[in-house]
């Protein structure tokens, strides 16, 4: 044997050693990842019993580029929900798998990416039997966002409506509805509010630190690792709906009350879902014959926004400071279940009664309403 041949056969096993030990790098790294899941994979069920991390983006932002319009953000998917061990999907509350489409900042989708769960999970199962347990239930859902929501209530639920009016995420609602197969979901790009018109949407975003950045912006210069919350947009303006030469664009939609779309649409309504950035008492307002009639249960969000001034100074201050909860004790409503991140929930004694009760403990009386505590399940 030439000493040429032996030098490359010693080469060659030096790189079969290289390789070798790459691929076992790169298993192990993979081991190592959390639950959720992006562009199509599937989560590894090993790893369910790791720590959460902490939130952030799926994806780094292009730091050279610290003002991209909106055709540019980087659209990614997320699954959420897989199967353990036993075969029964984890992450949901139920036995089902949903995947979203959304912005690699949105600070949602790094929820569910990093922790392989629903972003609405407790509000979901807090529902959930109550909706089930109703026979063709019909559900408005105002402030659908991209649908983490307005998903998985469409499986218990006979009918869906679903409200989004901002441009950039409608698309990715309709995406994701159609993905997941909900065939029940009717999504209108509309606002919703206490009298018809027009709303301007807000040209700022919320950051998770709860700073703000102005839309396009979704990197900040210097924080290219901090997610966007586009769903945090308030109303800017009401414009009344004599601004006949007003058209839909990007921050601009029209405004719908709920009442009048159930007099034309629907014939009962079993569930209200409202988050809409402070925005809530104008919805409300809008929605007391529904409320009245059809005594649906009614989840919302006490948002720490308030109606800004610029919706004050053109709203009748009943509107403005129209009180849900009051309302509701005065229309047969008796319990009020305080739900995580500051979302509420009213039932009447037919709809508290189909509920799973064992996920309320009493806390006490207030203002006619028997006040509870949701005890959610071990995630």
């Amino acid at each position: 044997m030439t000493v040429a041949t032996r030098v490359l056969r010693f080469i060659l096993i030096v790189i079969l050693v290289v390789l070798i030990a790459m691929v076992v790098m790169i298993v192990v790294a993979t081991k190592r990842r959390g639950r959720g899941t992006v562009s199509g994979g599937r989560a590894d069920a090993r790893a369910r019993k790791r720590t959460p991390s902490k939130l952030g983006p799926i994806v780094p932002h292009n730091t050279g580029d610290s003002k991209r319009t909106p055709s540019k953000r980087k659209v990614v998917t997320v699954h959420v929900g897989e199967k353990d061990r036993s075969g029964k999907y984890v992450g949901t509350g139920y036995d089902e798998h949903f995947k979203f489409h959304g912005y690699s900042d949105d600070w949602i989708m790094g929820y569910m990416g990093k922790r392989g769960y629903l972003f609405d999970k407790n509000n979901v199962v807090a529902i959930w039997q109550m909706m089930e347990r109703t026979p063709g239930a019909v559900a408005l859902d105002v402030g659908a966002n991209i649908g983490t929501f307005v998903v998985p209530v469409s499986r218990c639920s006979s009918q869906v409506h679903a409200f989004e009016p901002q441009a950039r995420l409608f698309p990715l609602l309709e995406q994701n509805l159609k993905d997941n197969k909900c065939d029940n979901v009717t999504a209108s790009r509309v606002g919703v509010g206490g009298e018809e018109g027009f709303v301007e949407m807000d040209t700022e975003f919320m950051l998770d630190d709860d700073k703000k950045v102005t839309a396009p912006i979704d990197a900040p210069a210097g924080a290219p690792h901090v997610p966007v919350n586009y769903g945090a947009v308030a109303v800017k303006k009401v414009r009344q709906v004599a601004s006949t030469s007003l058209e839909p664009s990007e921050n601009l939609a029209k405004m719908i009350t709920i009442d009048g779309y159930v007099a034309v649409q629907l014939s009962r309504v079993d569930l209200v879902k409202v988050d809409v950035e402070g925005f809530e008492p104008l919805v409300f307002y809008g929605a007391q014959k529904t409320i009245a009639t059809h005594r649906p249960a009614i989840l919302f969000e006490k948002n720490v926004r308030t109606v800004p001034d610029s919706v004050v100074s053109s709203a009748p201050r009943a509107m403005v400071e129209f009180d849900v909860r009051k309302f509701c004790a005065g229309h047969g409503y008796k319990h009020l279940v305080r739900l995580p991140k500051d979302n509420f929930l009213l039932l009447t004694d037919d709809r508290f009664d189909k509920s799973d009760q064992r996920l309320f403990s009493k806390a006490g009386e207030e203002s006619g309403l028997t006040i509870y505590d949701y005890l959610p399940p071990a995630w």
